[in-house]
């Protein structure tokens, strides 16, 4: 059996069914932006206040979320429960209110995010159901004219992707639902998901090209990123169970190659639908998920190597549920540690780092959408309650703000047929 290639969801090969799985990683670039240094003004009560601010102007789900330069923040696209959005939204911290600005071109959900150095942001891929595809096209906003233009195509047409801005500027797109062979111009290629390893490539923003890099050791969608110190770069919380990897675009110590993944030593506990924040001493806290179990039909070796294979005999790994579990990676030591249990389960939660170092983590369901949410303390080790939510939502975006408040926004509260409404309410967290 192929390294991790157990019980494997197969997520995103039918399109219209986006939002009855579990999630997009919509506030995958906010969770990235959580790492940025704040200042410390925001405090380090025990809980955070929350309360309403301006709502939508076009409720939303599966969209992204950018702070910008500005510390207004950009939200692009998404669903309605029907179609996919091209439109945009700013909101502003000042005001509490937001306003539309120009529309993609291109209408898109799943798509990736990325702050650009010269303040930009790029929008790349995602699912289009008007095109009835995924998308290999980008756009660039500008925030000086509040416009789009059209970017360079990718190679492969990225969806539910990793993403992430290295050190030096360029964007890391990450696996996804994405075809497995390269772009053919003017063609938008259907499903086919990858069969070994999803591919990966970067955008140079001063070149204003895509670069292929070295493919993923394993398919997966729904994932999220950390960018570590040393500027390697954290992937996994996907659809299959256990797999983290990591990036490095430096050079290989031993085969002088860039671009290449490792596998990191497997995660204990199979957690598939987690979420993960970088704490300040740069590990990285991996909380909540669905929890998979190894059910082995005869006895026998579970082992793992250095050059990431797993060996296992017969039998199956099985969905145990919402989980509890918290724990921390150590990429230099490249080792899993428990800590303290979340106090309730959360599949499909979202954390952000907060201005004085702990972690918020919020939203996922355990048979409802879940208002209460919960705060880290890493110095300690230990949770404390963050309050709770006006709204209880599915899949919501958190964006850390320049003053330290956490702006939520958008998600969207299910129906007794799970494709659910798409919630246009806001709210502000201030710790």
């Amino acid at each position: 059996m192929p390294a991790r290639k157990l019980d494997k969801e197969r997520d995103g090969d039918r399109l219209g069914i986006w939002w009855t799985r579990r999630r997009v990683i919509a506030g995958v670039v906010a969770m990235l932006l959580a790492g940025l240094s704040l200042p410390a003004s925001a405090g380090s009560g025990t809980s955070l206040t929350w309360t309403e601010t301006g709502s939508l102007n076009q409720a939303r789900w599966l969209a992204t979320a950018t702070l910008l330069q500005s510390g207004d923040v950009l939200l692009v696209g998404g669903t309605d429960g029907n179609k996919s959005l091209a439109g945009a939204e700013l909101y502003d911290p000042q005001t509490g209110q937001w306003t539309p600005t120009g529309s993609l071109a291109l209408d898109r959900l799943d798509h990736v995010a990325a702050l650009l150095p010269d303040g930009d942001v790029l929008v790349a891929g995602g699912t289009s159901l008007s095109l009835g595809s995924r998308s290999f096209s980008t756009e660039i906003y500008s925030p000086t004219t509040g416009t789009w233009h059209t970017g360079p195509d990718m190679n492969y047409p990225h969806s539910a992707a990793a993403v992430a801005t290295l050190p030096d500027g360029r964007v890391l797109v990450a696996g996804g639902a994405t075809s497995d062979v390269p772009r053919v111009p003017g063609v938008e290629e259907m499903d086919a998901s990858p069969t070994a390893g999803g591919p990966s490539e970067l955008y140079d923003p001063t070149t204003n090209t895509w670069q292929v890099t070295g493919r993923m050791l394993q398919s997966d969608q729904w994932l999220q990123s950390v960018v570590l110190p040393d500027g390697r770069v954290l992937v996994g919380c996907g659809n299959d169970p256990g797999d983290f990897e990591i990036y490095n675009p430096g050079a290989d110590p031993t085969t002088g190659l860039t671009g290449l993944w490792q596998l990191t030593a497997l995660d204990p506990h199979l957690r598939t639908h987690c979420a993960m924040s970088l704490l300040p001493d740069g590990r990285v806290l991996v909380v909540g998920g669905d929890n998979h179990t190894y059910v082995p039909s005869v006895p026998q070796e579970f082992s793992w190597s250095p050059s990431g294979t797993i060996t296992i005999g017969g039998g199956n790994v099985s969905t145990v549920g919402g989980e509890v579990l918290a724990s921390i990676y150590d990429p230099v030591a490249n080792t899993w540690t428990d800590t303290a249990p979340l106090p309730a389960p959360r599949v499909a939660p979202l954390s952000v780092r907060l201005a004085d170092g702990r972690v918020l983590v919020l939203g996922g369901t355990q048979g409802q959408d879940l208002t209460s949410t919960e705060v880290y303390t890493p110095s300690t080790g230990t949770w404390t309650s963050g309050g709770s939510l006006l709204v209880g939502r599915n899949d919501p975006i958190a964006t850390l703000l320049t003053s330290g408040q956490v702006l939520v926004t958008g998600g969207g509260l299910p129906s007794s047929n799970l494709v659910g409404t798409p919630l246009a309410e806001s709210e502000i967290g201030t710790p």
